[in-house]
């Protein structure tokens, strides 16, 4: 392999590093919170931010939470952090 093969290749893999690396940082920086439904009937919820949808079928029921989503959904009355 010539010089500029092995730059092209060096270049590739860092850009991978880097695109691993931005993903890497997305998930950690997201995570979930565990949600619990207090309603009384079955309950389905889109996230404001991810567009995941969120299907709470009973009182009592928890689901885990993208972090982003959490805020604007824990401003019903009827859903709690699980354990509070």
């Amino acid at each position: 392999m010539d010089f500029y093969g092995k730059v092209q290749i060096a270049r590739r893999d860092s850009a991978a590093a880097w695109f691993k690396r931005a993903a890497d940082a997305a998930a950690a920086a997201s995570g979930w919170i565990e949600i619990t439904y207090l309603g009384e009937q079955a309950l389905s919820l889109t996230g404001p931010v991810t567009g995941a949808r969120y299907n709470f079928g009973w009182r009592g029921a928890t689901l885990p939470v993208d972090r982003r989503d959490a805020p604007t959904l824990l401003l019903r009355d009827d859903l709690r952090v699980s354990g509070q």
